[in-house]
């Protein structure tokens, strides 16, 4: 299949190759016939995309001044690749389409319907059920492919809450805008419409609106009076792209006392308190499509709002646009100012760019594709050396990008297959780290006879199912931490473990980096017990990061802190048999102190706090023993009193052991040599972050 992606380094918005995605629980898979390019949302992510450096950091200083604070902290190497993944991330583009449903896994929904979906511009499209909605059979799919963008001018709607006789300015005859007054008229209110182009003024004024032109400011404000008798209107929607302060202004000088001011668009907010104190008007900021908007639960995991609590969701919100569309008492056609098959998508973005488009149309004549959800690349490539060992790599996301990718080309392994469910970006991936193949389906991996080693960058919530399989089918298998998320899990693996002639490992890389190695060294003689204070400055997370969800992500314990336990049970060699967890009362900032006790009676304490400045380094380990003492700051620093052959070491570039993590793992499958993990470590400490967040939340 076709899909269009962009890319943020140099805006670049190009036709690429990908894999059918598979669909989970709660999802659609869909075949496109109509996606709408935004003229607003998507030319303003391709214009920065377009910028240079600085500009791109003049648009958002704050992402500036956390780059600064990671050099301060990681060092320049670090910083360097880690802004460099972001930059050259291709992904989707675009957000409201209509298609016809090829496989469902959501109640309400079967093959052979027709829906409009949150989807991007893409042949066939994976949707949850939340952000889709049933088109009624009297309308056009053409009309239909603009209900995701339509549904944000009816949240700004229910926002002003208008009442029959109002009259309302519609400020910005856009898309959004001329959407804004049809429903407006429908609602019978009286409408006044504010633009610079005289062809959206006509417009506006065939669906019923008042226009006013390019007038000055105090022409525009005495007019939009004279239209109320002097009393102001009932409220402004500002719905125009303006770096000006002016349209806000003005906006509070139009309306009558307690009147409201409606943003959707973008535009200057330096709002002046006594135009807005003196009429006591009320400003809100319209956050797209409706209640359920950013919220994971809604929209990832498909569960809906009570209907009797939250009547309008963005879901619903879909639906009443489309039954106002059926019902004719609102049209699009007149909006679609330009039409484009997928295959022009360069040149539907230049007229983005370069004209003033309204709607823009893509329109899609996909083949039957049904098994296309692997795709051969035409260049086969082989390792260097001579090997009969050949592995996959399931999961592409900015961690794999980073931290997995640009090692394994250094490996003696045939690169098989480039894997993950949606399948976005991996025919780019593919071609860049020289894998042979990218799939959706995960079972062909399993399956195949050439493959041997699976390595696995997926959420947390997936890899022990994905361990099992590899397991059952005989497969080397690399995970990324954690292991698995309940006891339960574990013990599956364990059982399965019995029969398993291959190698697993875990990406607890730690343990692996150089710095650690002088520390390992060091302690190798010393029999005595031994002191560990582990400092983590973490840093808050939103939310709604997925890593938090107990479901999906496990928490932070299971997550991350799981790293922690493997360092310091590598370091004493020793089991934990012991330990204690205490938070804060109120552990919204997620702050724990961890108190280990390990077999040998060395005793642990991790600090995990994430209340802390961002301009202290994130891990700090002291180690005490002896009489003597070792400091790792950030595994850029080493230092040490009371060794006789070592008092400090200096690294250029901090290296936390990813690449030796697993470029070890396969060359233990390469040289057919013992796991670098031991197995009775990593069960041990898997079970260990486990039972610590559990009894964190007894």
């Amino acid at each position: 299949m076709k899909i269009a992606l962009k890319n943020f380094k140099n805006g670049k918005v190009s036709l690429e190759d990908a894999p059918i995605p598979s669909i989970s629980e709660n999802e659609l898979l869909i075949k496109n016939s109509f996606s709408v390019i935004s003229p607003g949302t998507e030319r303003m992510l391709l214009e920065f995309g377009k910028s240079n450096l600085l500009s791109k950091a003049i648009k958002q200083p704050e992402r500036v001044k956390q780059v600064i604070e990671k050099i301060s902290n990681d060092g320049l190497k670090a910083t360097y690749d880690s802004v460099s993944t972001k930059l050259n991330e291709w992904t989707t583009s675009g957000y409201s389409s209509c298609g016809e449903i090829i496989e469902s896994k959501a109640d309400g929904f079967k093959a052979g319907d027709f829906v409009i979906s949150n989807g991007p511009h893409s042949e066939y499209v994976a949707v949850n059920k939340n952000l889709c909605a049933l088109v009624p059979k009297n309308v056009s799919h053409e009309e239909a492919s603009f209900t995701v963008i339509a549904s944000i001018a009816l949240q700004a709607l229910r926002l002003a809450k208008p009442t029959q006789g109002e009259t309302f300015v519609v400020y910005g005859l856009g898309l959004i805008g001329l959407i804004l007054v049809q429903l407006l008229k429908s609602n019978g209110c009286k409408v006044i419409g504010i633009d610079l182009d005289e062809d959206r003024l006509e417009l506006a004024k065939q669906y019923g609106a008042t226009s006013l032109g390019s007038l000055d400011d105090s022409t525009l404000i005495d007019s939009s009076l004279s239209l109320t008798k002097n009393l102001g209107v009932d409220g402004v929607f500002l719905t125009l792209s303006s770096k000006s302060n002016d349209p806000i202004s003005n906006a509070a000088k139009m309306c009558r006392k307690r009147g409201r001011v409606i943003l959707t668009g973008v535009t200057g907010l330096k709002i002046n308190r006594q135009d807005f104190y003196e009429k006591e008007i009320t400003f809100k900021v319209s956050s797209s499509y409706g209640p359920g908007r950013y919220d994971p639960s809604y929209e990832d995991k498909g569960i809906d709002y009570p209907f009797e609590y939250v009547r309008w969701t963005e879901k619903r919100n879909f639906e009443a646009i489309l039954d106002l569309l059926s019902e004719k008492t609102i049209s699009f056609q007149k909006l679609i100012s330009h039409k484009f098959s997928l295959n022009s998508i360069e040149e539907a973005y230049d007229t983005l760019v370069n004209d003033k488009p309204l709607g823009i149309v893509l329109k899609y004549e996909t083949k039957e594709e049904k098994n296309q959800k692997k795709i051969n690349l035409p260049v086969k490539f082989k390792p260097k050396g001579v090997s009969n060992h050949s592995l996959a790599l399931i999961g592409a996301g900015l961690h794999a990008q980073k931290s997995i990718l640009p090692y394994l080309g250094k490996s003696n392994f045939t690169l098989d297959t480039l894997a993950s469910k949606k399948g976005v970006s991996l025919v780019k991936l593919a071609k860049k780290f020289n894998f042979n193949s990218v799939t959706t389906n995960l079972n062909e991996i399993f399956s195949s006879e050439e493959i041997d080693t699976v390595i696995i960058s997926t959420k947390h919530d997936s890899h022990a199912e994905l361990v099992l399989k590899a397991i059952q089918n005989n497969k080397n298998v690399y995970v990324e931490k954690p292991l698995c998320l309940t006891l339960e899990d574990i013990e599956k693996i364990e059982k399965k473990l019995d029969n398993f002639s291959g190698k697993l490992s875990i990406g607890f890389n730690r343990r692996f980096s150089p710095a650690v190695d002088i520390i390992e060294n060091l302690l190798g003689n010393i029999k005595s017990q031994k002191s560990f204070v582990y400092t983590i400055n973490s840093g808050k997370l939103d939310k709604d990061h997925w890593t938090k969800d107990s479901a999906i992500g496990g928490g932070r314990i299971i997550g991350e802190i799981c790293h922690f336990l493997d360092l310091l049970v590598f370091l004493t060699k020793e089991k934990i048999i012991d330990f204690a967890i205490t938070s804060m009362s109120d552990n919204s900032e997620e702050c724990y102190v961890i108190s280990l006790k390990f077999a040998d009676g060395s005793i642990a304490s991790i600090n995990y706090f994430s209340n802390g400045h961002n301009k202290v380094s994130k891990e700090n380990l002291k180690i005490f023993t002896e009489g003597k003492y070792l400091e790792l700051n950030n595994f850029l620093k080493l230092w040490g009193y009371g060794w006789k052959n070592f008092s400090k070491k200096t690294f250029l570039v901090q290296q936390k052991g990813h690449k030796e993590s697993i470029r070890t793992f396969l060359n233990s499958v390469y040289k057919n040599d013992i796991a670098p993990i031991n197995l009775d470590e990593l069960l041990h400490v898997s079970e260990m972050s486990i039972k610590i967040n559990n009894a964190l939340k007894k």
